[in-house]
């Protein structure tokens, strides 16, 4: 609600008393307001996404549209985006997850926050009782910001040791002066400053707001990290720029700490990290190369980073799909070689940042009137006469099954070969026999 006071001077207005009024009519003030729907009701994501056909037959050309998707919005937003990606794989042992774009779990007072709900099942809520060290939520850019003074989030009891992998979606906003000297942001650490465990931090020594090192601490032996999807070669992964949002990971070899993990600091609370946390996901494994592309994928569709990764990921996906949600072939399939069933997940995102996913399945059709295996019948007649359309050794007439005909002279006179769908012969009387099997018995029919 949005409060306006106007003086109100009628032309040749005078003061004079009076005893009605509160406040003296000299001045006089009418109060004006105007309320924002976007205050009076905060603005929801979409809640539900519909999809068309999601068919494509096999042979179809590069670009041939395959389905169309549409959001249903509770505000009534038409202006819409759509985005997809690869579903994450059902076995990556997620330890931890938190998620800022789902605000369902984060528990805050006026934008502070005291809760932040792991949504991987295990229950590693990430906690501040005390207000005065509780960072805020951004509901704008759906994420947790940490002031790098005193915020902090532990999560009691974890304590993720031995051979894990981590992503982390954040971005670190220390506005760095010359003057103020070296700074270290943690983003996130399992022990104390030096101390055994590991850390997640970004230093800058430049004393400018420009760039600054990113870095994972503390493993007993040397771990795996990418930066936006492309591998880095050392500890110290790479220069990142002043509030860039960056997707990390790494296949961690951590030395064992006591914990607990904390967020926005080392757990001695020593040095505190000035950084805009989106999203955090742990697992108890070193994950395969599979699972980190389609890890890495599935985060940068969501939190817009796909022009950052390389192409190796961005390929995984045979389809594109425009924002306005029409779902297009990215390549011609075929039904005999490749997988029959495709599975996404699509975003559809409103002009406020708010986004809803729904995993959607693609269906490869058979193009029944092509020769898939070369042997002269079309699939469509294989298939009604109960041969392999993938078979180049099994089509119809190569049953050899015995039909009876009377004195038929041949080396056996009750079988006939049908192989070629018709044949000749003559009967005990000498007299030619010719018969002719029309329609599937017929090569290239």
């Amino acid at each position: 609600m949005k409060v306006f006071f106007s003086k109100i001077l009628p032309e040749n207005w005078k003061p004079t008393p009076s005893a009605n009024s509160f406040v003296p009519n000299f001045l006089a003030l009418s109060v004006v307001l105007l309320f924002s729907h976007s205050l009076l009701k905060a603005n929801s994501a979409p809640t539900d996404i519909s999809a068309s056909n999601l068919t494509i037959a096999e042979n179809s050309v590069v670009g041939t549209v395959i389905g169309e998707f549409n959001a249903t919005d509770p505000d009534g937003d038409t202006n819409i985006t759509y985005s997809m990606v690869l579903p994450l794989p059902s076995d990556l042992n997620i330890s931890l997850w938190l998620d800022a774009s789902n605000t369902s779990t984060i528990t805050h007072s006026n934008g502070s926050v005291s809760q932040w709900d792991d949504i991987s099942g295990n229950n590693r809520n990430a906690i501040q009782t005390e207000t005065t060290k509780r960072p805020f939520i951004n509901q704008s850019s759906k994420s947790i910001i940490f002031d790098g003074q005193d915020d902090l989030m532990p999560i009691t009891g974890f304590n993720p040791q031995g051979e894990f992998t981590i992503y982390a979606v954040f971005a670190n906003t220390r506005e760095t002066l010359p003057s103020s000297g070296d700074k270290v942001d943690i983003v996130l650490a399992t022990g104390p400053a030096g101390g055994a465990g590991f850390t997640l931090e970004t230093y800058n020594t430049w004393g400018t707001r420009s760039t600054r090192r990113l870095y994972l601490y503390g493993q007993s032996t040397p771990s795996i990290t990418y930066v936006n999807g492309t591998r880095t070669t050392t500890e110290e992964s790479k220069n990142i720029n002043y509030a860039e949002k960056i997707l990390f990971s790494a296949k961690v070899n951590s030395s064992e700490a006591s914990g607990p993990l904390t967020l926005g600091s080392y757990s001695d609370k020593s040095f505190f990290g000035k950084n805009e946390i989106f999203e955090i996901l742990i697992s108890n494994e070193k994950h395969s190369e599979e699972k980190r592309f389609l890890t890495e994928s599935y985060l940068a569709v969501k939190w817009g980073l796909t022009d950052t990764l390389p192409t190796e990921i961005v390929e995984l996906i045979p389809f594109d799909l425009d924002a306005n949600g029409t779902l297009r072939s990215k390549q011609t399939f075929d039904f005999e070689t490749d997988d029959r069933n495709y599975s996404i997940t699509v975003f559809a995102t409103d002009e406020s940042n708010n986004s809803f996913e729904s995993n959607f399945t693609i269906t490869l059709i058979d193009d029944i009137h092509e020769d898939a295996d070369d042997d002269g019948y079309s699939d469509i007649i294989e298939l009604n006469q109960g041969t392999d359309p993938q078979n180049s050794s099994d089509f119809p007439g190569t049953d050899y099954r015995n039909y009876n005909f009377t004195g038929f002279d041949a080396n056996n006179p009750n079988t006939v070969d049908l192989r070629y769908g018709n044949f000749e012969g003559v009967n005990v009387n000498n007299q030619r026999l010719r018969a002719n099997f029309e329609g599937a018995n017929l090569r290239n029919a």
